[in-house]
């Protein structure tokens, strides 16, 4: 069994339920550059962070710069991207939830796996997670956009591409607020 020690309770009642069996990754042998240079290149840009001028893609080097130029190993946003994520136990595992709960559920455990198996923190298939979590993002967002009214329908609707499936009897509910 994995221990986080990073992992506290504020109070004995409080619990965050981004935590899943899914979000304890484990990343024994792995540098936390390669992990952070993983994760950032995993993820989108959403809200505000998409004014940002920052790159979009990082590497294992560019990791290693930015975490020398910071003391603590916690990184909230990056360049825009919403990481939600401590590396300070990654020498035995992170807690993704909250990563996963902005760039959609799985999306760590996926990117950490493809770092496992190919060695290389920018490979494409990592990249190709970005549609994953921008897909997440809008639909996160999707009830902010338009005030009072909350739309829950197929997921291509709700980001408004084409359907693979011409289906016009899908569900599609709309609650008014």
């Amino acid at each position: 069994m994995l221990s986080y020690p990073s992992i506290k309770r504020q109070k004995e009642d409080a619990v965050d339920r981004t935590i899943t069996p899914e979000s304890l990754i484990e990343t024994r042998g792995l540098s936390r550059a390669a992990i952070l240079a993983t994760l950032y290149n995993a993820a989108s840009k959403v809200g505000h962070g998409t004014k940002n001028p920052g790159p979009d893609t990082m590497t294992e080097e560019d990791a290693k710069a930015c975490m020398a130029s910071s003391p603590c190993y916690a990184f909230d946003y990056l360049n825009g991207k919403r990481l939600k994520i401590d590396l300070t136990d990654s020498a035995v595992g992170i807690v993704a939830g909250q990563y996963d709960y902005g760039q959609g559920h799985g999306t760590a455990k996926r990117a950490i796996e493809i770092l496992r198996s190919t060695g290389d923190p920018s490979h494409p298939d990592i990249a190709a997670l970005q549609v994953v979590s921008k897909a997440a993002a809008e639909v996160a967002s999707a009830p902010l956009r338009k005030s009072g009214t909350i739309t829950y329908s197929p997921l291509e609707k709700a980001l408004g591409v084409p359907s693979p499936v011409d289906c016009p009897d899908a569900p599609c509910i709309t609650i008014n607020l």
